[in-house]
């Protein structure tokens, strides 16, 4: 029987809610800053990201738990190259909470590159012209100088 002190530790000690939500804060503090060195907000996009943020974390809590209840294995699923990643850090097990989180991750990562990229902080060269490259051809996130 599954108890909820069980799954409570389950969830506790999950690595991918934890670099989410390490992602997510980060994103945050850089995007708080660079609001502050702007010296202007917008309310609308600060609500829609902190909805988006809380979407990302109830998912990947909601996904957990039912790996947890599941016992979902999509190791088997993933190219050979990519197993042998897993076997260096020694997971064996890869549930559909993990593939999200990646997702998310990534997708955080983006932001607070962009942030980064925005508030002209130092970065290794090309990285900066790299970055606004691929938000001016994937996103509308940069600017537009008019």
């Amino acid at each position: 029987m599954i108890t909820m002190d069980v799954l409570l530790n389950y969830l506790h000690l999950h690595t991918t809610i934890i670099t989410v939500v390490i992602a997510v804060v980060f994103d945050t503090m850089l995007g708080a800053i660079r609001s502050w060195k702007e010296r202007k907000t917008n309310s609308s996009i600060g609500i829609d990201g902190m909805t988006r943020k809380t979407s990302m974390l109830a998912c990947v809590v909601f996904l957990v738990c039912l790996d947890f209840l599941l016992h979902i294995n999509l190791i088997g699923w993933l190219p050979e190259q990519i197993l042998e990643i897993f076997k260096i850090i020694h997971m064996d097990n890869i549930g559909i909470s993990d593939v999200f989180s990646v997702l998310f991750v990534v997708f955080e990562l983006l932001s607070i590159l962009k942030n980064w990229a925005l508030m002209g902080l130092p970065m290794f060269k090309g990285v900066n012209e790299w970055i606004e490259k691929f938000l001016e051809t994937f996103t509308e996130e940069l600017p537009k100088d008019d």
